[in-house]
C-alpha cells in the first residue's frame, strides 16, 4: 500500500475506535486523491453503516475561482453516492460569491444540487485587518483556540480572532439547526 493510502487510513481507524468526532481537513492538492480513496474503498458507506454521520465539507471560492469551484462542486455531487450529506462553505476571501446580480443561493450551480446540500456556511467578508490575522492563523497552522492562548499575538490580533471565530460559529450553528429542521 503506498504510504498516502496508509495515511488516509488513520483517520478512520481513529474515527471506529473512539466515540469522537472526527475532521480530515485536506488541502487541494490532495483533494482528488483522498476523494479517489473514499469512493474506491466505501469509505463513507462503511462509516454510516457503522452508525456515524459523515458529512464531506466542500469550499465555493469567490470572485475569479467561483466558476472553477463551482465546477467542483458539480464533480462531487455525481461522484458520491445520492444521499450523501454535502454541507458547502461559502468563502468571500478573493471576491464576492454572488454572480451576475444573483444570491449565491440562487446561482444555478447551487440551485441544481439544493435536494443534495446539507447546509451551506457564508464565511463571513474581512476587513483587511481581520483577513490579515485569518491569514496569519491558517498560515502558523493554529486553531482559533491556540491563537487565543499564543501570547506572540498581539492583543488586538487575538480579538479580531475571536470576532471571526464568533461569526463563523453562529453561521455554522445556522446551518446546523437548518439541517436539523430538515432531517
Amino acid at each position: 500500500m503506498s504510504e498516502a493510502r496508509a495515511e488516509y487510513d488513520k483517520p478512520a481507524r481513529a474515527r471506529s475506535s473512539r466515540g469522537t468526532a472526527c475532521f480530515v481537513d485536506n488541502g487541494a492538492a490532495s483533494f482528488i486523491p483522498l476523494c479517489d480513496y473514499l469512493l474506491k474503498n466505501q469509505a463513507l458507506e462503511f462509516l454510516e453503516a457503522e452508525g456515524h454521520r459523515v458529512f464531506v465539507h466542500t469550499v465555493i471560492t469567490g470572485g475569479p475561482a467561483l466558476r472553477d469551484t463551482l465546477s467542483g462542486l458539480d464533480s462531487i455531487v455525481s461522484q458520491f453516492p445520492t444521499g450523501t450529506k454535502i454541507v458547502v462553505w461559502a468563502n468571500p476571501f478573493f471576491g464576492a460569491t454572488d454572480y451576475d446580480g444573483k444570491p449565491f443561493e440562487e446561482l444555478k450551480a447551487i440551485q441544481k444540487h439544493t435536494g443534495s446540500l446539507s447546509g451551506i456556511v457564508h464565511i463571513p467578508k474581512q476587513n483587511e485587518l481581520f483577513a490579515e490575522d485569518m491569514r496569519t492563523l491558517l498560515e502558523r497552522h493554529l486553531t482559533f483556540e491556540d491563537a487565543a492562548a499564543d501570547k506572540s499575538l498581539g492583543l488586538m490580533n487575538r480579538r479580531r480572532l475571536s470576532i471571526i471565530r464568533d461569526n463563523l460559529f453562529g453561521e455554522i450553528d445556522e446551518s446546523l439547526k437548518e439541517l436539523s429542521r430538515a432531517g
